[in-house]
């Protein structure tokens, strides 16, 4: 990602403009995304980057900017929790980094924002089949992403912040890559330079609070199904009749819900394996107990969710539900299940 060059402009107070806005726009998009996230929830956003690479870059599109070290003072000196760190010239000086940030203990929620280039990809294959983790991960969207990040993408939740973000990379940029990685064994790696800035924000959970099981539905091609709301336009979810002995079993089992339920296993079909079980074809019964248990995760996109094949819940299952810490936000509880046309 990268900061408008307004902002660049301004040196020192552009800095200080972009580190508010910021940490305002993920506080909001937080406080909708998790509503039951305690008041006293820490923001931390750190930025790593090649600065001296990119000061020289920015004297070249803007000679009559301020100095970028004035801007990136500026942001340093907003918040405690924001940072603007030199990563070095090194090409794997900021991915290590941001590898160490990436899913640090305690954390209800990562935004990253990187460049939308191929190389980004690797990052994230590791995670496509741990519900739990694609939960916690959001992409900070911005230039179009290219071709293999834009095949994941919507695996993940997606955020877009116009009002600091360049729609565009920075030009002479298009060829540059990132070589951060968390790579499956097997899986090439480019070798370049990066000059592109990523910012990586997280949000810490409080000590007391349980970190979240949230899942995002898989995108597909399109389906034939429909999706069954209430008269205030909710999401309801089908009934299911199912035995509570095959939840059991079924549960205990682990199964790959994309394949079973699905047909299909994008980690099975990539990499020739998967951490889940596949194994023989379950029976219509079965099937439905396996529905069941996608659906004790809640969906990212809430109420609102519009996916016809969406395996996740969208009402909490433990109604009356007595849990102070659960995993389904206060709107999902108490929905109301009659299906309009």
């Amino acid at each position: 990602q990268q900061f408008h060059d307004e902002f660049v402009r301004e040196g020192l107070l552009g800095g200080k403009r972009v580190a508010s806005l910021l940490r305002k726009a993920i506080a909001e998009d937080i406080k909708t995304r998790f509503p039951t996230l305690p008041a006293n929830a820490q923001v931390v956003i750190r930025v790593y980057a090649n600065l001296k690479g990119l000061s020289k870059k920015y004297r070249e599109l803007l000679p009559d900017a301020a100095s970028f070290d004035d801007f990136v003072r500026g942001y340093n000196t907003v918040h405690p929790t924001c940072d603007f760190i030199d990563a070095g010239c090194g090409k794997e000086c900021a991915d290590e980094k941001i590898k160490g940030e990436l899913l640090p203990a305690h954390c209800k929620q990562v935004f990253f924002g990187g460049p939308g280039d191929n190389g980004y990809a690797r990052v994230f294959d590791s995670f496509l089949e741990d519900q739990k983790i694609r939960g916690q991960i959001t992409l900070l969207a911005g230039p179009p992403f290219a071709y293999e990040l834009a095949a994941i993408k919507d695996k993940f939740q997606n955020v877009t912040f116009d009002n600091i973000f360049r729609g565009q990379k920075l030009p002479n940029d298009a060829n540059r890559r990132t070589s951060f990685h968390i790579t499956p064994p097997g899986t090439p790696m480019p070798s370049t330079s990066p000059l592109n800035f990523a910012a990586a924000a997280k949000v810490p959970s409080p000590a007391q609070s349980t970190p979240a099981q949230l899942y995002c539905p898989e995108p597909k091609p399109p389906a034939t199904g429909v999706v069954l709301r209430n008269r205030l336009g909710q999401r309801v979810d089908s009934r299911l009749s199912y035995s509570q002995a095959d939840f059991s079993v079924l549960k205990d089992r682990k199964l790959c819900n994309n394949f079973h339920l699905l047909g299909k296993c994008y980690f099975l079909e990539k990499y020739g394996k998967c951490h889940h079980v596949h194994g023989e074809k379950l029976t219509a019964q079965q099937l439905e107990a396996l529905r069941g248990i996608a659906r004790q995760s809640p969906c990212l996109n809430g109420l609102s969710c519009s996916q016809t094949d969406c395996m996740a819940g969208h009402r909490c299952p433990r109604e009356p539900c007595h849990l102070d810490n659960c995993w389904f936000p206060k709107e999902m509880h108490n929905v109301d299940t009659q299906v309009v046309d």
